[in-house]
């Protein structure tokens, strides 16, 4: 039979018989943050979303269920407890788990209910499979040996032919040991094994999770004897929980068990040999006490080091005995390496730019004070330019920088290696702002007679060259990637992987055509040595000139008509092979375009070979990304050179340029600021208008429409460097970096110009009020405002709108309104009836009319209240930077110490649960300027004001706006859930089978089930009656509410059933909308039983 009822109703069954037939999917379940593949925090995927699981009655059995779900063996897993690979973060979905051991699925187990737990992610329970594949055999040490492998039951030894340190590294890495230092061992240094060489002539990369995944022969073959069995030598070293390789807490491995250092006499001594056991130089090494990087557990072994510095290895220090000490892990040692810690930034060449260093991993400005062409030389020397005729440069020559400054009063010798050698102030200390960074200019690149021009990064961009004092461009005629390499190794990037661009591709230049046909074998020092025509001799236009993109990675994009989109292609031994797009979504896409130094957001993925089908390796498949990995070998995926795929399924993406609005007093409106190479600067107003501003709205999700430009500082002047000028978007491009506008970081203007945009909110706005925070309600429907009849219109249904304005849901108040006279009006909502924690009008409950009147010419309007907290940068209005207003000024919140509990109050004060609030810190929502407010926030968590926990106040001055404290507010978890239900009727073709098969199972569910089609036919009855004369044939508003209204007669002939079915496939998009002008009047949504 066909019954007829509401689409709430049927959720609300779904929502029942979820209890009994749990829809568990593929992949839903991972290991995070584990030091190999095999071991992890326990990650489970439940609609839709990544979470954890808590550690109750966590134990080996559960251990077990989850690496059988992994592949791994169920022998031997061991479970951790009190989140031992560090705490994850979002929900934590089971908690109770009480598995056999037995079972094919931790879905399975005896649990709690989904999402029910009394557990913070301090417990987060973990797991290490057992990965018995691989051991190490005849060392005298267990971090050394012969190399032996497990196929097929039996073991074998592995040749060492091109046996080198980054198969060392794999190894040691497999086995829990750091992949730095690591030793390869040739000519049967451990002895000759016997029996089986399973692997010759093995190539890793260095960074593979197994050596399964590096390039390898045939299993078995070989032209070896034992006599060339590969051993290696793991470091007994290493560091944990440091934010990268070269920092963290110091483990060392005594009798097979890692165990801490104590930190009594623990100095930057200790921490030089620590660097150096693992690869890193002795120099600039910093010690850090009071477990810097957190506690360790297990044994501590050593205590009272007192190394020299120049020590081999730890163990050689003077030391308390082995395993005798008087400390817990709150005093566990760690160690800085130095690495990487000094760079150029923002000079139009790589010997020129601000400097910044990097200090606990935090990048920094230099102050001027003192700064001289001595401290200039020391610094060119560093980054390898030449000490002769290198220049200091003050007064933020090359723009200001933000965030710390970390270095002032510098006064070097001259004959130092590092500046870290020259005297200078404590590291952060300083009486500086960012108007005094000190900057350099080091003596030539080795050619100074060529650049790159209107590139996104340094290593792209429109070859220039330079010829009798005259830049100049090059014609594409025969342009071909040989050319390309040369030209990037004469800008000092790698010849590899040199990529040649025609056609103007950065866009054309201007003046002298120096060089045509250039004819370039790839291997010369000079562009200038290759065949070409004459110099100043061509037949060529601008609309010709050659471009390179130089490689920084392992990693690119190929064949897009933008340098930010492209078919993705990685580099494995020397090969360049495609991505498969199974599982491809947007989370990957982030990870490539952050790798590559674009913005993670707005991302898009691209499958099924967008960008034209690659050719040969198809390197990497079934890719599953959290989005946040700063490498995509940080992810999720099936083992290199392993797929099911062919290259019609090569996978790309398209990558953007960040925007943000500064300075106004909504989330719709403010300064416009473009991120480039890391660094956010604004937009000179120069030709700015509405077009440029449509666009910068939609990047931001905000509606095109009605979006205005503001000009002339409207917003504030900003600070820094103007990243661009000339600026004119048509209404087709989707995001700033496609509009035509001057070479970025090039302009003639002042922040005085500094360009704007008011956005409208995407569906509402308040007329008629006296001022913004009250007035007539509007929504926009196909770009037309129409109103909302005052019908059921309460205080609910006011809070949901005043938060879509970003007001305060408490305090709102629900008002009515009548229009004047007889001027045009359009009625687009009726009968609106919200719960008041939706985020949006459209996911209330509401009836649609189009109608031109409302009864008595009621119109519903609301008064707004504006609150003292607010949130900025999110992407609804539950998420995003906090704000607070205090004293007549915004400002905002430190995050120093601020945790879920802080979040809790903040979202309370907002109008939304405590439950589940999560704090975000560093800024994640984008960064702010102005006043920093409210620092060392500590609240309980029960606090119904931000401003009741304790905490310090008044402008912050030891505090940066790259340390902005933000939140996520937990949605209403009904909603939730009808929302998840939502989705999996639209995605699930055969729910209403399930239905029937479940409700079969749960006689109750049955009764449940009867009782809810009488009371829906009896209200499709009544809803007949009361809205018939209502009824249009117009268009009406889409309305993905949950209780959509019955229209018309019910007829059950077998001629509306197939109306019914044509009007529901007519819905094409899958959100249930009720379209009135395109099904009869009597079609509404069937489920068939």
């Amino acid at each position: 039979m066909y019954c007829i009822y509401p689409r709430f109703q049927i959720l609300f069954l779904t929502a029942i018989l979820s209890r009994f037939i749990p829809f568990v999917k593929a992949q839903s379940i991972r290991l995070a943050s584990g030091y190999t593949s095999a071991m992890g925090r326990v990650e489970i995927m439940y609609n839709g979303t990544w979470g954890t699981v808590c550690d109750d009655n966590w134990d080996n059995r559960d251990a077990a269920v989850v690496c059988s779900m992994l592949g791994f063996s169920r022998d031997n897993s061991v479970s951790f407890k009190k989140a031992f690979f560090g705490p994850g973060y979002g929900p934590i979905w089971m908690d109770q788990v009480e598995c056999l051991g037995t079972e094919n699925n931790l879905f399975q187990c005896p649990r709690s209910a989904f999402g029910e737990h009394d557990c913070g992610h301090g417990e987060d329970a973990g797991v290490v499979c057992s990965l018995d594949a691989i051991r190490l055999v005849n060392g005298s040490l267990p971090y050394e040996g012969r190399v032996e492998i497990k196929h097929n039951g039996v073991w074998g030894t592995v040749c060492d032919d091109n046996w080198g340190e980054k198969e060392a590294a794999v190894v040691c890495s497999m086995l829990g040991f750091p992949r730095n230092s690591a030793s390869a061992k040739l000519k049967a240094f451990y002895g000759q094994g016997n029996g089986k060489i399973w692997i010759d002539v093995v190539s890793c990369h260095g960074q593979e999770n197994s050596i399964f995944q590096c390039s390898i022969p045939s299993l078995g073959e070989h032209d070896c004897s034992h006599s060339e069995d590969a051993g290696v030598l793991c470091s007994p070293v290493r560091l944990v929980s440091g934010y990268t390789s070269s920092m963290g807490r110091v483990e060392i491995m005594y009798n097979g068990t890692w165990g801490t250092v104590c930190d009594d006499d623990w100095d930057d001594k200790d921490a030089a040999v620590v660097c150096s056991v693992l690869g890193f130089p002795r120099e600039n090494a910093v010690a850090k006490k009071g477990a810097f990087f957190g506690p360790g557990y297990g044994p501590i072994w050593m205590d009272q080091m007192k190394c020299t510095g120049t020590e081999v290895n730890l163990f050689q220090c003077p030391k308390a005995e082995l395993g005798k000490h008087n400390c817990g892990h709150s005093e566990d040692s760690g160690v800085i390496c130095s690495l990487d810690t000094i760079r150029l930034v923002n000079g139009s060449f790589p010997n020129e730019g601000r400097i910044e260093i990097k200090h606990n991993g935090v990048w920094g400005t230099v102050c001027d004070d003192g700064w001289d062409k001595k401290d200039a030389g020391v610094v060119c020397a560093m980054l390898g330019f030449q000490k002769d005729f290198s220049s200091a440069k003050s007064s933020a020559f090359y723009g200001e920088g933000q965030g710390q400054i970390w270095i002032d009063e510098v006064s070097c010798v001259g004959d130092e290696t590092d500046i870290f050698e020259c005297k200078s102030e404590t590291l952060g200390e300083h009486d500086c702002s960012h108007s005094e960074d000190a900057g350099v200019l080091c003596s030539p690149v080795p050619d100074e007679n060529i650049r790159m021009v209107n590139g996104y990064t340094s290593s792209m961009g429109r070859v220039e060259v330079m010829y009798n004092g005259t830049w100049g461009t090059v014609c594409d005629d025969n342009w071909d990637d040989n050319d390309a390499a040369v030209v990037c190794s004469m800008l000092g990037f790698s010849r590899e992987n040199a990529v040649a661009k025609s056609g103007a591709f950065f866009r054309p230049g201007y003046g002298q055509i120096w060089m045509d046909e250039v004819k370039c074998t790839g291997t010369e020092i000079n562009l200038f040595q290759c065949p070409k025509a004459d110099i100043g001799k061509h037949n060529c236009g601008h609309n010709e000139d050659s471009g390179v993109i130089c490689s920084l990675h392992n990693i690119r994009l190929v064949n897009g008509s933008t340098p930010h989109e492209g078919r993705v292609e990685l580099r494995f031994n020397g090969t360049w092979g495609t991505v498969c797009d199974d599982e491809w979504d947007d989370k990957d896409a982030a990870v490539l375009c952050y790798i590559l130094g674009f913005s993670r957001k707005n991302a898009l993925a691209k499958s099924s070979a967008r960008y034209g089908p690659g050719n040969g390796k198809i390197w990497i498949d079934n890719v599953e990304c959290r989005g946040n990995e700063t490498d995509i070998l940080q992810c999720q995926k099936s083992a290199l050179g392993k797929h099911d795929c062919s290259h019609a399924e090569d996978a790309g993406v398209a990558c953007f340029l960040d925007v943000q609005l500064v300075n106004g007093s909504s989330v719709f409106e403010g300064r416009v600021e473009v991120k480039f190479n890391g660094v956010w600067g604004t937009v000179c107003d120069d030709d700015w208008d509405n077009n440029d501003a449509a666009v910068i709205c939609g990047m931001l999700g905000f509606s095109r429409i009605n979006a205005v430009a503001k000009r002339e500082a409207f917003f504030g002047e900003g600070k820094g460097i103007i990243w661009m000028d000339d600026v004119e978007c048509s209404e087709f491009d989707r995001n700033i970096a496609y509009c035509k506008k001057s070479k970025l970081g090039t302009e003639n203007c002042g922040h005085s110009e500094d360009a704007g945009v008011i956005c409208a909110p995407e569906k509402i706005r308040l007329v008629d009020g006296s001022s913004p925070t009250e007035g007539r309600v509007e929504v926009m429907y196909k770009g037309v405002w129409g109103s909302i009849c005052y019908d059921s219109w309460d205080d609910k249904d006011a809070a949901v709108v005043c938060l879509m304005l970003g007001f305060s849901r408490k305090g709102s108040t629900a008002e009515s309104s009548r229009i004047a006279g007889q001027q045009d009006n359009i009625v687009w909502m009726t009968d609106v009836n919200c719960r008041g924690s939706e985020l949006d009008i459209f996911q209330c409950r509401y009836s649609t009319l189009g109608r031109q009147k409302c009864s008595q010419n009621y119109y519903a309007a609301v008064n707004c209240t504006q609150d003292k907290i607010k949130l900025v940068g999110g992407q609804t209005p539950a998420e995003g930077l906090v704000k607070v207003f205090y004293n007549g000024s915004w400002g905002t919140v430190c995050n120093d110490g601020w945790d879920d509990r802080d979040a809790a109050a903040v979202c309370f004060m907002l109008g939304f649960l405590r439950e589940n609030a999560t704090a975000f810190t560093s800024s994640v929502f984008g960064y702010e300027t102005g006043k920093i407010l409210m620092n060392d926030v500590k609240c309980n968590g029960d606090e119904v004001d931000l401003f009741h926990c304790n905490f310090t106040l008044l402008d912050i001055k030891n505090c940066y706006h790259s340390k902005d404290a933000g939140v996520i507010c937990a949605a209403d978890l009904e909603k939730d859930s009808i929302n998840s239900f939502e989705n999996s009727v639209s995605k699930d073709k055969d729910i209403t089978r399930t239905i029937v098969v479940s409700a079969s199972v749960a006689g109750v569910v049955v009764f449940v089930v009867f009782v809810i089609m009488i009371a829906s036919k009896e209200r499709g009855n009544k809803n007949r009656r009361n809205n018939e004369a209502n009824v249009t044939n117009g268009d009406a508003l889409e309305n993905p509410s949950y209780n959509i209204p019955l229209y018309g007669n019910i007829d059950n002939s077998e001629q509306n059933k197939a109306a019914h079915t044509l009007c529901k496939a007519d819905d094409s998009d899958g959100d249930y909308e009720a379209i009135l002008g395109t099904c009869a009047d009597d079609d509404i949504y069937t489920t068939i039983i």
